[in-house]
């Protein structure tokens, strides 16, 4: 027998002055993360600049889009960026969890001659103020207890598809 110890990384984000965190923006958190990495984002008064994911498997944390009255703040994020230009399906299990996104929230496939797709996203909890695209192949999306105010784009081409999509208890308000 044999076994191995595999250790994540917490990391926590705040934008606010004396915030007693490791990191003041989103990004940094993000770019000093490993796979299998969790980066904690604070709720703030101020809005967090976009971010970007680029293969890398994480999960990200904010205190949802309707938070408890004691700690009311929201993690506002103006917008972020996924791509995948590794093999196909990764960064499979990356797990979105209470950030609300006030910008464009854009899920590419690039690099390595084409769309490569992604398998494993987890939206939970999240808030989307303005549009959501998911261009390139999905497998085993999850958007659970969302909130929408914008419109959701699938974007497929050529050998992509949607499979094993799953939208379950969200919350569609196009004002």
């Amino acid at each position: 027998l044999s076994a191995a110890s595999v250790m994540a990384t917490v990391r926590t984000v705040s934008n606010q002055p004396g915030g007693g965190v490791q990191f003041n923006n989103i990004q940094a958190a993000v770019d000093a993360s490993a796979n299998g990495d969790t980066v904690y984002v604070h709720g703030s008064a101020n809005i967090y600049a976009s971010f970007n994911l680029v293969d890398k498997k994480l999960t990200i944390i904010g205190p949802g889009w309707s938070p408890d009255k004691n700690l009311p703040l929201q993690a506002n994020i103006s917008g972020c960026f996924f791509a995948n230009t590794a093999a196909p399906g990764s960064p499979a299990g990356t797990e979105l969890q209470g950030l609300v996104f006030s910008a464009n929230v854009d899920l590419v496939s690039a690099g390595l001659g084409g769309n490569q797709g992604y398998s494993g996203l987890r939206l939970i909890r999240c808030q989307f103020n303005q549009q959501v695209g998911f261009s390139f192949g999905i497998s085993d999306l999850l958007v659970e207890g969302c909130m929408f105010l914008t419109t959701i784009n699938f974007t497929t081409g050529g050998s992509n598809s949607v499979s094993n999509t799953i939208f379950q208890n969200n919350l569609f308000l196009f004002l």
